[in-house]
């Protein structure tokens, strides 16, 4: 596929305004191009730029590149989604509109593969200190 049939997303737009006119009488354009970062064409809601910094103590000195560090941030976007659609869900069976910590634990607990990677990190909800249900 060449670059001329891939018209999915704008590389820059150009636009266009009127100056104050010049020592002719005619009215000067000046154009500018506004660039689309590589998140937004890659379609990422969070910040690249945002989760290289929350993960800077963890990288330790190390340096990720910029494709690296969108395909994490879509990574830890998917897994967001997939919590808050299992906790939506929840909310809906129990005609409630306000997220609880509750019913995130509930959307892990009740999705197999998020239940593997989360075993052992977040307690249970009876055991949770200060939670008054």
């Amino acid at each position: 596929m060449s670059n001329k049939d891939s018209a999915a997303a704008p590389v820059a737009k150009e636009v266009s305004k009127e100056v104050a006119s010049g020592k002719d009488g005619k009215a000067k354009t000046e154009s500018k191009v506004r660039r689309t970062s590589k998140a937004n064409k890659a379609g990422v809601s969070l910040l690249p730029r945002r989760v290289a910094r929350r993960l800077k103590p963890i990288l330790s000195g190390k340096q990720m590149s910029d494709a690296a560090l969108i395909f994490m941030t879509a990574g830890i976007e998917r897994i967001f989604k997939e919590v808050f659609d299992g906790a939506e869900t929840s909310l809906r069976q129990d005609n409630r509109t306000r997220l609880q910590p509750k019913d995130i634990q509930h959307s892990l607990r009740n999705n197999a593969e998020l239940s593997e990677v989360f075993t052992g990190t977040i307690p249970r909800a009876d055991h949770m200190p200060g939670q008054y249900y």
